[in-house]
């Protein structure tokens, strides 16, 4: 019964905790051209005010010398009010035979409560993907570099692999990855990780799924943030 109390009493004590995930781009990938500025829409769909920090960073993390330019870096944005950044890509800077991938964060803080000094505030984080694409590039090739995305199954020190090939300068990005060998059949958890230009990916399959015939089915991110066409492999 002590322990009971002190639990309630321990508990009453805590802060109180407000989540508000007001702040958050429209989009969830964003991309632009290697010349021309690009706008970003950020919604604020909250009762709060917010003071809204935005920056980016390449796909090692580094936010210094980058060839695009981010503006403003902070502003405020009003409750159910909509804002947003500008990217400028710095002319010379970035490839011109292959697509490039930066990350957006934008991070709301929010106003201090001056009422309540026991009230946590959290600051919330948006990550998105920027794809900055050369201006001769378009929507048919990446639709070309979808259809000509290969596929194989590799072993690595006993564990089974699929290993994606693209041999087109855009980064190609899987919405679906679903294996299977006629018993069972799963997405598979990795599926997110983007297979870059000119390069490979490998997703792990799972030991379930480790037999000779399996079936792989894959669908890409377009530009819209929607699904292409289901593809069909099999091994």
């Amino acid at each position: 019964m002590f322990l009971r109390s002190l639990l309630l009493i321990v508990v009453s004590l805590l802060p109180t905790i407000e989540l508000h995930a007001g702040v958050r781009p429209i989009n969830t990938r964003e991309v632009i051209t290697t010349t021309k500025e690009h706008q970003v829409d950020i919604i604020n769909d909250s009762a709060g005010e917010y003071l809204v920090q935005s920056w980016l960073e390449d796909s090692d993390g580094n936010t210094r010398n980058l060839p695009l330019v981010l503006t403003p870096p902070i502003f405020k944005l009003g409750a159910n009010e909509r804002g947003f950044v500008r990217i400028l890509p710095i002319e010379g800077k970035l490839a011109k035979d292959r697509e490039s991938l930066f990350f957006l964060s934008i991070q709301e803080i929010p106003k201090k409560s001056e009422t309540d000094q026991n009230q946590l505030n959290i600051a919330v984080r948006t990550r998105i993907k920027i794809i900055v694409r050369p201006e001769q590039f378009d929507m048919t090739g990446l639709i070309d570099a979808t259809n000509n995305l290969s596929w194989k199954v590799i072993e690595e020190e006993g564990k089974k692999y699929l290993q994606s090939t693209n041999n087109s300068p855009y980064y190609l990005s899987l919405g679906q990855l679903k294996v299977s060998n006629g018993s069972a059949s799963k997405i598979l958890d990795d599926r997110f990780k983007m297979t870059p230009p000119f390069g490979q990916q490998k997703y792990a399959v799972p030991n379930e799924l480790h037999s000779k015939n399996i079936t792989l089915e894959f669908g890409i991110i377009n530009d819209y943030g929607g699904l292409s066409e289901i593809q069909t492999v099999n091994f």
